[in-house]
């Protein structure tokens, strides 16, 4: 009997279930949502018992489309949007909503970190710029804003740790790729850096510990597999961060693999052996799922923009002066773009000038 790969993606919007064959060909997946809840300080967080709910709500629907294949489950992988932070108490409770990526309340401990000890230090550590995204920065926000809270956390979870908790009953790992892009390890050494946590104040014990995203997190537990219809004792890997599971995905999977994404954000990516610090922090590191590299990011967080503006162009040149700069000529040739491409509005906006 062949096996199938059962895999869990807690997304922004939706956890994602798939159920995959021993070739990696996707049998089925189903998609099922939750809410975000953003606030006027630049809160932005969501339920950690939205994300299982989904994983039971998901598995409902898998076993009714696909009841064969759900019976020959082998192994369970799990990935999840990164830069969380998600305490626990030592009952393995949840303490409040978990801070996801989007969250910026920490941009004045960010900006007090920068000022004490400059922007190198984090980055020649890390390999990531200090941003109040980072894991870091939120875990020192709860610290500051929310002092009884932090001092009853036994352990700061990302998205797919908690998953994997849920799973296991285990919540004492977290993988590579979520630990460095939190600002958390060292990438040289490849656990979290003791020093750098001393001199900002974050208490080390609270974290998992890092292993990597390949290695056993544990079995699925009796209580999870009643839930989620499965049998008990199934393997349940640490799993990764989805960004470094994003790029296995895209076929980088050794030293000297890139792929490039465009869209509204766009970045090129690729795996090397060693981190790239980079003297002008252009670059950033996503840590690879087997531990044997790095995967080094270069983003452009405005490229669709970049590119809707030059759409614009062609149609708003009928209402500039007809005296261009060669700085305009010369944008405007590499820009050849149809009437009908253009937004009708300005299309009728044009035809409009044309006749007056």
């Amino acid at each position: 009997m062949h096996s199938t790969l059962l895999a869990f993606d807690i997304g922004t919007s939706g956890l994602k279930a798939s159920l995959v064959d021993e070739n990696l060909n996707i049998i089925r997946n189903v998609t099922t949502t939750y809410p975000t809840h953003h606030y006027p300080d630049g809160g932005c967080e969501q339920e950690a018992a939205d994300w299982w709910m989904s994983a039971v709500r998901a598995m409902m629907m898998l076993r009714e489309l696909a009841p064969e294949y759900v019976k020959r489950v082998d192994a369970i992988g799990v990935s999840g949007h990164m830069l969380g932070c998600l305490p626990m108490d030592s009952e393995g409770q949840t303490l409040r909503p978990a801070m996801i990526h989007a969250d910026t309340r920490a941009l004045a401990i960010s900006n007090a970190l920068r000022a004490r000890y400059g922007r190198d230090y984090f980055y020649e550590i890390c390999g990531n710029v200090l941003s109040p995204a980072s894991t870091l920065c939120k875990t020192l926000w709860l610290k500051e804003h929310e002092p009884e809270l932090y001092a009853r956390t036994v352990r700061i979870l990302q998205s797919k740790d908690y998953l994997v908790y849920r799973l296991t009953g285990h919540m004492d790992t977290t993988d590579m790729s979520d630990a460095s892009h939190g600002l958390l390890m060292n990438l040289r050494t490849r656990q979290y850096d003791l020093d750098m946590f001393r001199n900002v104040g974050v208490d080390a014990e609270k974290f998992p510990e890092i292993r990597t995203s390949c290695e056993l997190a544990g079995y699925l537990s009796e209580e999870a597999a009643g839930c989620l219809g499965l049998r008990t004792g199934i393997p349940v890997s640490v799993g990764g961060g989805d960004g470094a599971c994003a790029n296995i995905g895209a076929g980088v999977a050794k030293p000297g693999d890139f792929y490039l994404s465009l869209g509204t954000t766009a970045w090129i990516a690729g795996q090397m052996e060693e981190p790239f610090i980079d003297p002008q922090h252009r670059v950033f590191h996503i840590y690879t799922l087997d531990g044997h590299g790095c995967n080094v990011f270069g983003t452009e967080q405005c490229a669709g923009r970049r590119w809707s503006c030059l759409t614009w162009l062609r149609p708003a040149r009928s209402i500039l002066p007809r005296r261009r700069s060669r700085r305009a000529r010369a944008a405007s040739s590499t820009c050849r773009i149809s009437r009908a491409n253009a937004p009708r509005s300005l299309t009728r906006r044009r035809r409009a000038s044309s006749s007056e």
